[in-house]
């Protein structure tokens, strides 16, 4: 029984972990010259994401975290995280607005690892979050990370994209309903 607690154990950690090589870093300016060359990037893939105008310091609720190869950004992650007590909308999940990784480095894990991350890292007490007009490729990330679609929620965000919303349940953390 021990030998099998130690092999799900050594298997949980190889299926959460980062590849030697990379790591996640928060990202804390819009102005930061990796993260705007990724958002570049992912406007020229998909036009739905437009151009990123923006800058500044990024601050609570949103949060950025940045793919790193070495020291070479290869992908990033950003949503908004609940807070009930300031939230108008007490049970709206966290809300999660991008996830890029470069062309050349997909169907690796990668983004699977860094969603993980980022939800575990910034709202490990949700299991429930809402995806901003999620293209093809995200909602099979979803569905491979054992995602369940529950609803495409009427309100919009500031772009107008609709919103979706999806459970996601990692057995390994105890999240509140």
């Amino acid at each position: 029984e021990q030998l099998f607690e130690t092999a799900r154990a050594a298997e949980h950690a190889e299926s959460t972990s980062f590849p030697p090589g990379f790591s996640a870093v928060s990202c804390t300016s819009w102005d930061d010259h990796r993260l705007r060359g990724l958002m570049r990037a992912f406007a020229e893939e998909d036009p739905r994401v437009g151009a990123f105008s923006g800058g500044g310091q990024i601050s609570e609720p949103l949060h950025v975290l940045l793919l790193l190869q070495g020291t070479e950004a290869v992908g990033y992650v950003y949503g908004k995280t609940a807070h009930p007590i300031l939230s108008l909308h007490p049970h709206q999940p966290p809300q999660l607005c991008h996830l890029f990784i470069i062309r050349r480095l997909r169907q690796r894990r990668l983004g699977r690892l860094l969603l993980r991350h980022w939800i575990t890292h910034f709202q490990p007490e949700y299991y429930a979050f809402s995806v901003v007009s999620p293209n093809n490729q995200m909602q099979r990330l979803l569905k491979r990370m054992g995602g369940t679609h529950v609803a495409e929620v009427a309100q919009e965000d500031c772009v107008g994209q609709k919103m979706n919303t999806y459970i996601l349940h990692f057995p390994e953390y105890k999240c509140k309903a």
